[in-house]
């Protein structure tokens, strides 16, 4: 019971983390274009029904070319967070993984990379569709491989992947398609979206990263950003990955979810353990004021 209650806790100061945004004083900001609603002709009439424009386009001024440096009040002792129980290291993983699910504002469950999905009344098999073009930080596709490899990877490396000991098959049904069977119901969803995260990689990265830490060039994921350059109790220097594929199922980002915009080209994050040398004017800013970078619409820094 005191192992949940401490685990609920991480999760809030975590989502809490996500949830502080700078205060940046804005002129003249662009708005991310709305989609176009469906228009029906009357039924008195032939004229054709105007479809709906296929996706929401985000206007290019919303990105900076410049850079944001932040405050950490120490160095990660990882970037892999399905490796590491670190919070440091959970502070930085949302730049660069993506999860099947995550939590939202409001701490509910929401999809980040599944599209949709199906589960049976017992609740022993779930079938996930997956979001289709999102692209790894190699330029590699998410596919459903990469999500048997990856979960996999979790329940053999991690202590945390015990909490996926439930699932005993996984099932490619398709490029994008995976279903799950369980021995016994869980909260799955749940268990997909809770720290230690099961962060989705390459099929390959995995496979070659079973039982060890991802280090340099295998930190791969797809989200916002892809790393740079860590070094440690220096600096984590994060750049835009402009193959970043939007979740424009959404019309805003959503704690660790939802439409997510990386506005900054390039983002450090630099290991400040005195408190003062933190506090603005003069000091960096801390770091859990930077996690919802995504979040601010039309940001001049």
């Amino acid at each position: 019971m005191k192992r949940t209650i401490t685990i609920l806790m991480l999760v809030a100061m975590l989502i809490g983390v996500v949830g502080c945004a700078p205060t940046v004083e804005e002129t003249a900001t662009p708005e991310a274009a709305a989609p176009t609603e469906v228009v029906t002709a009357p039924e008195a009439t032939a004229a054709p029904v105007v479809e709906p424009t296929a996706v929401v386009e985000t206007p290019v001024e919303l990105y900076s070319d410049k850079e944001f440096r932040a405050a950490m009040t120490a160095s990660p002792q990882s970037l892999d967070e399905g490796y590491s129980t670190n919070a440091h290291t959970r502070q930085v993983s949302p730049f660069i993984f993506e999860t099947l699910f995550t939590f939202g504002e409001g701490f509910e469950v929401i999809p980040q990379m599944v599209d949709t999905y199906t589960m049976t009344d017992d609740g022993l098999e779930y079938v996930f569709t997956l979001r289709q073009g999102i692209k790894f930080h190699d330029g590699s596709d998410f596919t459903a491989e990469d999500v048997v490899a990856s979960i996999d990877r979790y329940k053999t490396t991690v202590q945390a992947g015990k909490k996926l000991d439930a699932i005993t098959a996984m099932d490619i049904l398709g490029d994008y398609e995976v279903k799950f069977t369980l021995s016994t119901p869980i909260g799955l969803l749940p268990a997909l979206a809770f720290p230690q995260r099961p962060v989705m990689m390459p099929k390959e990265v995995a496979e070659r990263n079973m039982g060890t830490e991802l280090k340099g060039e295998d930190v791969i994921g797809t989200g916002p950003y892809k790393l740079v350059e860590w070094v440690p109790d220096v600096h984590i220097k994060l750049e835009r990955f402009d193959d970043y594929v939007v979740d424009e199922r959404y019309d805003d980002a959503s704690g660790l979810g939802g439409m997510r915009i990386a506005y900054f080209k390039t983002v450090f994050l630099l290991p400040v353990p005195e408190a003062e040398a933190r506090r603005p004017p003069g000091g960096i800013g801390h770091a859990r004021r930077l996690i919802p970078l995504w979040r601010q619409r039309g940001l001049r820094l």
